[in-house]
């Protein structure tokens, strides 16, 4: 199915439960996967075409299906350009490097990121490794968190937000700017 979904949408599974030897049918087998998509219709048609997919594995194998959703999407972050300016002139004010991160992309889905379809919502990211790439949701990467590199990395992010805050609570302009961008 990959190479018909959008390259911005992302299908991540697991099998949870698929029988006890490989030569054996399983009574019952179960899967719990995520979608994600750059926006919600994007990613409301990519869960739709999964659930087709499962529809027809079911009946091509004449096996039951049921499905459950979470009780909540996790939508995709809202960039907004404006916060993230505000946020890039504070670690240059601090003479700390921008991340090489896209500002215009992000391919995750979180809690922050509905927070980010109601407000204008700035979500940065910080050094915790040294200048080595980590990928996350891997043990490396909760290593790295923990580490000096790591905690020097979170200090530099709250030094950078504390100046983004104060620059928003000192110019109600630029506040009115983010949710102008917000809006449009």
């Amino acid at each position: 199915m990959r190479q018909h979904l959008p390259e911005t949408v992302r299908v991540h599974g697991i099998v949870t439960e698929g029988g006890r030897a490989p030569n054996i049918i399983p009574e019952r087998a179960q899967a719990y996967f995520y979608v994600r998509g750059e926006n919600d219709a994007e990613m409301a048609n990519a869960v739709r075409r999964v659930k087709e997919c499962a529809r027809g594995a079911a009946k091509a194998t004449g096996c039951r299906l049921k499905m459950e959703e979470g009780p909540y999407t996790l939508s995709a972050m809202r960039v907004n350009p404006v916060l993230a300016s505000a946020y890039r002139r504070s670690l240059a004010s601090l003479g700390l490097p921008e991340s090489d991160a896209p500002v215009n992309k992000n391919r995750g889905s979180s809690d922050v990121g509905n927070v980010s379809q109601a407000v204008p919502t700035l979500q940065p990211n910080v050094p915790i490794s040294g200048g080595e790439r980590v990928e996350i949701h891997t043990r490396a990467f909760e290593e790295a968190t923990r580490s000096r590199t790591g905690v020097d990395g979170m200090m530099e992010g709250v030094r950078a937000l504390a100046l983004t805050a104060q620059e928003l609570f000192s110019s109600p302009a630029l506040v009115r700017d983010a949710w102008k961008t917000f809006r449009s």
